[in-house]
């Protein structure tokens, strides 16, 4: 059994990546051999989504019988290059045009120190004439055409402590501490960071049983210093330490999240993700987290 402290060192730093299929292949079977030690029963589903790439989610317990699916994305995005992005989950639209505008800048900008090179140092190299001065030049070119194809394809950003790998842990002890439950199903989402097809594939799933399925998403929940918690439901009870917020299901009949970042403006708002910076831990409101999490199964399960 390790501590939060080490689940992070292990999925944050050995499965840190996971944006490639052969990074996200290596994350399950690591996944899949923890959850079989945990005495869960485990279902890999395995569609082409609408994007046309392959989804693999996780579903853990029985989604047929369960009232409850707790769910986490497992998935990575790529890396951003220039500072200020801000993640926003309850506006996917917004969220689309500003993570266009930042990929955009990146290609812009390989694309314009690819052309610099080509007139400034590889002309050069041309009028040059000497063979060893040439191979260098068409080197280089070579190399800069390479960056800027996987810049404009993008590239794994290996920090990612708040989206979603804290999730994740978090997810991985409730589970743990709480031990099977039938009312309750997991599920680990891939394409659902990078795109929503995760949670497509997760409601089609459910067929006519997402109607009366309560669906808890996590979110970046080890983001920022506070926790939200955003349902339509306008009942629920006040928790200390948890700022709760009303808001419309965004897939969901009967969604809630649960989310970290900041509240800003009437909206959510989660920094330095996608960033370098995305590699800061807070230990003490990671076990407020989940602390919070068992509270509200062990009251759906009465």
């Amino acid at each position: 059994d390790y501590g939060m402290r080490e689940k992070m060192v292990v999925l944050g730093g050995v499965y840190g990546k996971r944006y490639t299929a052969r990074q996200k292949n290596r994350f399950i079977n690591y996944l899949m051999q923890q959850l079989d030690r945990l005495g869960y029963e485990t279902c890999l589903d395995v569609k082409r989504g609408g994007t046309g790439r392959i989804c693999k989610n996780l579903y853990v317990g029985d989604l047929k019988r369960a009232g409850v699916v707790v769910t986490v994305p497992y998935d990575t995005p790529s890396h951003f290059l220039f500072p200020g992005y801000i993640y926003r989950p309850l506006d996917n639209k917004r969220t689309l045009h500003s993570e266009m505008l930042y990929q955009a800048l990146q290609s812009a900008a390989a694309v314009c120190i690819l052309i610099l090179y080509y007139f400034f140092i590889f002309q050069r190299c041309l009028e040059n004439g000497k063979t060893g001065s040439l191979v260098w030049g068409i080197l280089g070119l070579v190399l800069l055409a390479v960056g800027t194809y996987r810049i404009a394809a993008g590239t794994a950003n290996p920090y990612n402590f708040d989206r979603n790998t804290g999730g994740i842990a978090i997810l991985l002890e409730v589970m743990r501490s709480m031990g099977k439950r039938k009312q309750i199903a997991y599920a680990f989402l891939d394409q659902a960071c990078c795109s929503k097809e995760g949670y497509v594939q997760l409601l089609k799933e459910l067929g006519k049983r997402a109607e009366t399925t309560h669906v808890l998403i996590l979110e970046c929940v080890s983001a920022g210093e506070r926790l939200h918690f955003i349902t339509g439901n306008q009942e629920v009870e006040e928790q200390e330490g948890v700022e709760m917020h009303c808001g419309k299901p965004n897939l969901f009949p009967c969604e809630a999240l649960l989310a970290g970042g900041d509240w800003c403006g009437g909206e959510l708002c989660i920094r330095n993700t996608r960033t370098k910076r995305d590699s800061e831990m807070n230990e003490s409101k990671m076990e407020d987290t989940v602390a919070f999490l068992r509270r509200y199964l062990e009251k759906l399960c009465r």
